[in-house]
């Protein structure tokens, strides 16, 4: 009995330590590793567009914001993209607004963008803010509710990434019509 009772400890500690690891904790983990912690105030930001117009987080207030740090020449950052411009077309006239924050960048974003028919908001010079958010690997991801508290956050590439943030924005919608 005691020997069954302690093969089922071990194994239950190594079931665990393997969903951690994977970093697949399930749905109440929604904090990328090294990141601003999920249900803490947003840091300010304000940049500038291609255009050279400014932005800033309040002025996307009573939004879903989707934030996304990249660069070109990251290959995780590309794979994610199409992704994200799937969630811009079905979200962008619903309150949910997708911003790419172009950081660590040596190509040209702007272009970047044009060739390959993305058209979420594109923010450049990044890095002071990618630095406020904690971003230490690309891409990372932000999902901020309308009140300005991060409500989401993951680190690379995952195709699943898509997913969990869909059903984020979904959740705080559904919030926002209730509140």
């Amino acid at each position: 009995m005691i020997r069954s009772l302690l093969t089922f400890a071990v194994v239950a500690v190594c079931l665990a330590t393997i969903t951690l690891v994977s970093g697949d904790a399930g749905a109440q983990d929604r904090q990328g590793r090294g990141l601003l912690k999920t249900g803490s105030q947003a840091p300010a930001w304000t940049l500038k567009d291609a255009d050279g117009k400014e932005h800033s987080l309040s002025g996307f207030a009573g939004k879903v914001v989707v934030m996304d740090f990249w660069a070109t020449w990251c290959v995780p950052c590309v794979k994610a993209m199409p992704g994200l411009q799937k969630l811009h077309n079905a979200y962008a006239d619903k309150g949910v607004a997708v911003i790419g924050v172009n950081t660590a960048e040596s190509g040209d974003p702007v272009r970047f963008m044009k060739e390959n028919k993305f058209t979420y908001q594109l923010l450049l010079n990044g890095d002071e803010v990618a630095s406020e958010y904690k971003v230490r690997g690309i891409p990372a991801f932000y999902v901020i509710d309308g009140a300005g508290k991060i409500v989401y956050s993951a680190v690379g590439y995952d195709p699943k990434h898509e997913k969990e943030i869909e059903k984020v924005i979904n959740e705080e919608l559904a919030r926002n019509k209730k509140g």
